[in-house]
């Protein structure tokens, strides 16, 4: 029997709208003086497209799970998502900062890198959204990213001598008329092993932020996605680098992201960690707890093939912290979350229907108090 090869790519790890159209929120409390314009931003967990999960199956099949994962992945169809709804959801709300998760990179490569294009791969998430978004007349700009984990698996199935690449990263897209003062990222100290085929490799995680100017309004925008609650003492533990990572802001902090660290009291036991409640008191404001009632605003997860009809959201996993001053947040703000009603699912021009992703989107519009605007 052939022996499975799984390479960990540790090469390729390196530490004007139209306003008719733009969505408009409701401020969460009345009265008070706005400060302008709000900032608005959004967190959007892009879904790699595949339950992955059983490829780390020790007694799993592996040329059958990847086989399984691959249908997935093209069942799922990014391109098609990014067409019909995640590129409509960033240009309806037109949001100055947007922090995504699971920016993936697929393509089918020779042993040596060279790419091959078969099975409709490549996929490059971002520059497909980035096409959308330019073509609703968007412009948004990739202003930082951490690439994450990427790995090779054999795919002789499809035919000898082919691999699939896979490629994570967490980036951060800047409007185009915000002005971008400085950038930064990296991947976390803590990582989780993991082992696919008998090789152990790291699944390396991290963090990107940006230093911006949003219409006079200077902040530190910080997107991750922390590691998953089945691995929590890792996850804790990268909540604590980037807590400490952010500490020596010059400017307030707007931080959003997939924390995997469940907010909502009534969530499964399993899906709760402590990562959230570490960052809550290191002195970050959660803005849906502003909202009346803050209740709800469910983001995670639809079924892995997003073939679901009705939600099966159950987790707030993703979530807009603000620590704008020794208080938190002074300022009104509005939180809504998106991409997780029935309305938000699309047909496929192949018939069946899709979520916009496994993940609901949080957006978030924020008028930081008056004299709360410059540095802390």
């Amino acid at each position: 029997m052939r022996k499975w090869l799984v390479v960990p790519v540790l090469a390729l790890v390196v530490a004007a709208c139209d306003d008719a159209q733009v969505f408009q929120p409701e401020l969460n409390r009345s009265g008070g003086v706005l400060a302008g314009e709000p900032v608005v931003v959004m967190s959007r967990n892009l879904y790699l497209g595949a339950d992955i999960d059983v490829l780390l199956d020790p007694n799993a099949d592996l040329p059958t799970a990847l086989a399984t994962a691959l249908q997935q992945v093209l069942q799922t169809d990014f391109p098609q998502r990014a067409n019909k709804a995640l590129a409509q959801e960033i240009h309806d709300r037109q949001p100055h900062l947007v922090g995504l998760q699971e920016v993936t990179t697929y393509a089918i490569t020779l042993g040596d890198g060279t790419i091959v294009p078969a099975l409709g791969f490549p996929q490059d998430f971002m520059q497909l959204l980035l096409a959308e978004l330019a073509a609703l007349g968007d412009t948004y700009v990739e202003a930082a990213r951490s690439p994450n984990v990427a790995l090779m698996f054999p795919i002789d199935f499809v035919q000898p001598g082919l691999f699939i690449t896979y490629q994570d990263a967490d980036a951060i897209l800047v409007r185009g008329d915000v002005s971008v003062l400085a950038s930064s990222s990296g991947n976390y100290v803590n990582q989780q092993f993991l082992s696919v085929g008998g090789v152990v490799f790291p699944n390396l995680r991290g963090w990107a932020h940006v230093d911006a100017d949003v219409g006079g309004k200077k902040l530190r925008f910080a997107n991750t996605h922390l590691e998953i609650q089945l691995f929590a003492a890792v996850q804790e533990k990268q909540a604590g680098e980037l807590i400490a990572e952010l500490a020596a802001s010059p400017w307030p902090v707007v931080l959003v992201g997939d924390f995997n660290s469940a907010a909502n009291h009534d969530a499964p036991a399993e899906s709760k960690t402590a990562s959230y409640h570490l960052i809550r008191s290191a002195g970050y404001s959660d803005l849906w707890l502003r909202e009346p009632g803050s209740v709800g605003g469910l983001t995670c997860c639809q079924v892995a093939d997003l073939s679901n009809t009705m939600s099966d959201l159950d987790q707030r996993l993703d979530v807009v912290f603000v620590r704008w001053g020794k208080a938190g947040f002074g300022g009104q703000s509005s939180v809504k979350v998106f991409g997780n009603e029935f309305d938000d699912i699309f047909t496929h021009p192949l018939g069946y229907t899709l979520w916009p992703s496994d993940h609901a989107g949080v957006a978030a519009w924020i008028w930081p108090a008056p004299g709360r605007l410059a540095a802390r």
